[in-house]
């Protein structure tokens, strides 16, 4: 496991999301601590954007608060970080990226280029488990 990987799995808010019972996604901001791949640490995290029960989509984002605290913090690179809550009725959720997150992954990447913002990960959280974007080679560190 990614040291920024670990250190977000193991931030406060992280128990929070994973109970959750509507998608919310959060930018966590990250400072890098060496010039070992992954070696970063967390300055910062801000609630992105509300989803329903199904999913977050690339237009409830907050741009302008994304892009400010990423300059007002100056961060390094910034990991984009959302939930899968258990949907009524089942005992279980997936991690697994749904097509609607993939797609909102690339256009948020997108922006990110556009603003000069380093967007290095994205991770889903369930009640139990986690998938990165990285890890499963979606993108490249």
């Amino acid at each position: 496991m990614l040291a920024y990987i670990k250190n977000i799995l193991s931030h406060e808010v992280i128990n929070y999301v994973r109970n959750l019972d509507i998608e919310k996604m959060y930018g966590f901001y990250l400072k890098k601590q060496s010039d070992k791949a992954g070696d970063y640490e967390v300055c910062g995290f801000v609630e992105l954007g509300n989803g329903d029960a199904h999913s977050v989509s690339p237009d409830t984002i907050s741009y302008k608060t994304m892009k400010k605290t990423y300059f007002d913090l100056e961060a390094d690179a910034m990991v984009l970080l959302h939930n899968h809550p258990k949907l009524r009725g089942c005992t279980s959720s997936s991690v697994s990226p749904s097509e609607e997150d993939l797609i909102g992954t690339y256009a948020i990447a997108r922006t990110c280029l556009s603003n000069k913002m380093k967007l290095i990960d994205h991770i889903i959280v369930d009640a139990s488990n986690y998938f990165s974007f990285v890890e499963n080679h979606l993108i490249e560190l």
